[in-house]
């Protein structure tokens, strides 16, 4: 019978443990690039919305130009520049939050979709302005179209 080496079963032990944290170092990384990332988005999103709404904003807020266009009363070049920008800025903010059930901490039971839904119905424009978009990722345009665009009871 052979004699375990006391020394040699605690080096043993000692260059399994410095697996272990290493293991658990790269864990922990892992999840701060993932928190990290996220961040980032969100600051993108808020920095985006920042410069948008003094434009939004201005002169009263979007319903009213969002109500002159649905009822089709001629918007000025500020209004149409106004509904625009708004447009843009609530499908950014939509992806922003697609991207985090893609990429980061959110499931897609986060996604507010009757609310996108009604979003696209309170201003009819934004569908039209929608399909003219195409510089979104793949899943998200598919998303909008099979999911949100389709929404039972909104758009029947």
């Amino acid at each position: 019978m052979k004699k375990i080496d006391f020394g040699q079963t605690i080096g043993v032990l000692a260059n399994l443990a410095v697996l272990a944290g290493i293991v658990f170092l790269a864990f922990e990384l892992n999840q701060n690039s993932d928190l990290l990332a996220s961040q980032a988005r969100g600051n993108l999103v808020a920095s985006r919305a920042a410069a948008s709404q003094s434009i939004i904003q201005n002169s009263g807020g979007i319903a009213d130009v969002i109500y002159k266009a649905r009822i089709g009363d001629e918007l000025t070049g500020v209004e149409e520049w106004r509904l625009t920008v708004f447009r843009a800025l609530v499908i950014d903010n939509f992806a922003s939050i697609y991207q985090e059930v893609k990429h980061g901490p959110l499931t897609e039971t986060d996604i507010p979709v009757r609310q996108w839904a009604g979003t696209f119905l309170n201003d009819p424009g934004l569908r039209e302005w929608w399909k003219r978009q195409d510089a979104h990722d793949p899943d998200f345009v598919r998303y909008v179209d099979e999911v949100v665009l389709t929404y039972p009871g909104i758009f029947e």
